[in-house]
């Protein structure tokens, strides 16, 4: 986590890397926040003051409380400050003010699990990254008619998930690709579908007061598909919805989240159709079709940088063989839905299979078959860098880190695989971490929120952990046939596509009495391209506030809380996200209050 306060020094050079600086009153008389536009989009409470009054000591917006009320506030222009640290907060800092804002690197919201699609028997596994201990498993496909299946998925052995991606939340999409595995050349296809499962928050859909779904019942660390207890395939409440995606036959591969466009709670998934040549933009409530692209290659892999360029790559181009074939790429503007052209790697990456985004938006792609190693590509200028690699095996699967790092997964395809690290920037300090028999056929990597770097290995059925600074690898069961290339971790969506950060507050009601909250209010500068959401649940005590129900977004200020039922309790718990789609530019949150009256009051 951030340090509670940055240097003076350090606060004016994070902020004159985002194009601002500290400043006094700007044109029209107002004033601007340090790093940030004055020109806000004017949602809630969003500009600063007027007539030279400092917006930093501005309290929040809301309505006068009056004798009968008591209002708590927190932040900059109150008694008390805000608070940065583990418990309170996640990729926020405090501005020498003493506002909050984005941290504009990682650490993100922190998540703890990978979800690994299980082809051979078309489910998906939930492992948590800290223990290795596999924590949940669910059909990758509803199966039975209901309202959740708007899909016509096959028979379970042929739903063939591949590709999973976690967004913000934690919630996961999975592709299935709807085929039969014993035809290798896809020509007897099926219906691909995608399904979404909850991380926490899953509905209570039988009403019985808590929520049925999959987990380790006998705490041996890993689910057992036969114990009805453990797993409970359509009765999972966690399942959100299975939805068909494009024409039949046309065999979903590619996957990627973006950053949730207004709405920076739920992001949309891109679906790539492989027979299509065409990408599928799904709502992220409820997984209707937003907009269709086609791309002109068959998308096999797909990430999104920054700035909301979606990349995409084809394991085999125009003549069929991968032997012969140049890698290829092609991108999709999310914000537009438009397609740019099909750009060629060359001779020097003569294949292309799976694909990650570095921390400088550059594009990564693994050889495949077509050689051994991996390839950059770098859209700002088009030059091509080959990583050529002398340990045995194709370059599938590839990541991105935090520490200026690519990993690539080597498949020698039947025997033990391994990771292979090296340095964006060069290609050198490269360093191999091998597998024994429980890593054979590693095919997927992905980046946990610890530093640690997965390995799928689809001919074990299991997934390897390694630690970085020590070399140590260990390797947990996964269900049959993992076949995972994605962000199935979470961390490149958080840490590439979209930053975002959480401040949570608690605030205390009536001492020995029923509490009456009455409205919420908070003060902020909200340039254009960014947004600020409120939640907020209440709970007689700390243990019901932990189930309670969170209502929310509110996305302007002040909030009114008094007419809804759900906010009840001694204790009100209030969350507020921060969320930016354009790179190098934060909301600011300068300060928040909640009012409240007691029951003698009222």
């Amino acid at each position: 986590m951030e340090s509670a306060r940055l240097g003076f020094g350090m606060w004016i050079l994070t902020w004159g890397l985002l194009g601002g600086a500290c400043s006094g009153p700007g044109k029209g008389g107002q004033d601007s926040a340090p790093g940030v536009s004055a020109q806000g989009n004017g949602q809630g409470a969003a500009q600063g003051g007027a007539g030279g009054v400092n917006p930093f000591g501005a309290a929040p917006q809301t309505v006068n409380c009056g004798d009968r009320c008591a209002e708590d506030s927190v932040g900059v222009g109150t008694s008390t400050g805000f608070q940065v640290n583990a418990d309170s907060s996640n990729g926020l800092l405090l501005s020498p003010e003493g506002a909050l804002a984005l941290v504009l690197k990682p650490p993100r919201e922190r998540m703890q699990f990978l979800y690994v699609a299980n082809a051979k028997e078309g489910t998906v596994s939930k492992i948590n990254t800290q223990t290795g201990r596999e924590e949940g498993r669910y059909l990758a496909a509803l199966e039975k008619p209901g309202s959740r299946n708007r899909a016509s998925a096959p028979i379970r052995e042929k739903v063939q998930p591949s590709r999973t991606a976690v967004d913000f939340n934690g919630d996961v999409w999975v592709a299935n690709r709807g085929y039969d595995p014993l035809d290798a050349v896809d020509t007897k296809a099926y219906q691909g579908t995608v399904t979404k499962i909850a991380h926490d928050n899953c509905p209570d859909l039988n009403g019985n007061g808590k929520v049925e779904t999959s987990r380790d019942v006998s705490g041996d660390g890993k689910i057992d598909p036969a114990d009805p207890l453990e797993f409970l395939g359509d009765s999972d409440e966690c399942i959100l919805f299975t939805v068909n995606v494009g024409r039949f036959g046309g065999l979903p591969r590619a996957l990627a989240l973006d950053g949730g466009g207004v709405d920076v709670r739920k992001s949309n998934a891109w679906v790539g159709n492989y027979n299509e040549m065409k990408f599928y933009k799904l709502d992220g409530d409820d997984g209707h079709v937003l907009t269709e692209v086609p791309v002109g290659i068959r998308p096999y892999g797909a990430a999104i940088d920054s700035n909301g360029m979606l990349w995409a790559t084809e394991n085999k181009a125009a003549t069929g063989n991968a032997w012969f074939d140049f890698g290829i790429l092609v991108s999709v503007n999310t914000l537009t839905g438009k397609a740019g052209n099909a750009v060629s790697l060359g001779w020097t990456c003569t294949g292309s299979y799976g694909i990650a985004i570095d921390q400088k938006s550059r594009v990564w792609v693994g050889g495949g078959w077509g050689f051994n190693g991996a390839c950059r590509y770098d859209p700002s200028d088009g030059s091509i860098f080959p990583v050529i690699l002398s340990d045995p095996g194709r370059g599938r699967g590839v990541a991105a880190d935090a520490s200026g790092n690519v990993w690539l997964a080597l498949d020698p395809e039947g025997k033990p695989g391994s990771l292979v690290s090296f340095k964006a920037d060069t290609g050198a300090e490269r360093r191999v971490y091998r597998f024994a028999q429980d890593g054979v056929t590693t095919i997927g990597v992905g980046i946990d929120f610890d530093g640690k770097v997965w390995g799928v290995n689809q001919g074990s059925d299991t997934t390897c952990r390694v630690t970085p600074g020590s070399g140590e690898v260990r390797c947990f069961p996964t269900g049959k046939g993992p076949y995972t290339y994605s962000d199935f971790t979470g961390f490149a969506l958080q840490n590439i596509t979209a930053p975002m950060g959480r401040y949570r507050k608690i605030f205390q009601g009536c001492p020995g009495g029923e509490t009456h909250w009455t409205q919420l209010g908070y003060d902020a500068q909200i340039p254009d391209g960014t947004q600020i959401e409120v939640y907020v649940k209440a709970g007689g005590d700390l243990a019901t506030l932990q189930n309670a129900r969170r209502v929310g977004p509110f996305s302007s200020s002040p909030v009114d809380l008094s007419s809804n039922p759900n906010i009840q309790g001694e204790i009100l718990w209030v969350e507020v996200v921060l969320s930016t789609q354009k790179q190098g530019v934060t909301p600011v949150l300068k300060s928040l209050s909640v009012q409240r009256t007691c029951r003698a009051e009222t």
